[in-house]
């Protein structure tokens, strides 16, 4: 399941212009994004993550917002971690 992210950018129009969803599965590679057909924006972590009981309190592994930005902002706050672990 690792490597790029995969974008489903066909099940809502892309309002926000063409490739928003590329650009942030590109600024994001370790979360595959989506847009619901309700027009919320959506990333989950890929790859198999394993509990640990020091994580952040903050810490989700599926994330939504409104906006674009608002998920930008969202994946911001879970900070860059490396690719997904298989």
């Amino acid at each position: 399941m690792a490597g790029p992210a995969t974008v489903l950018d066909d099940t809502v129009p892309d309002n926000t212009g063409a490739g928003e969803l590329a650009g942030i599965a590109r600024d994001y590679p370790a979360w595959h994004v989506w847009r619901s057909q309700a027009g919320r924006w959506w990333a989950t972590r890929l790859g198999h993550i394993r509990p640990s009981a020091g994580r952040d309190a903050d810490y989700a592994m599926t994330l939504d917002a409104d906006t674009a930005d608002g998920l930008r902002a969202a994946l911001a706050a879970q900070g860059r971690p490396g690719p997904a672990v298989i």
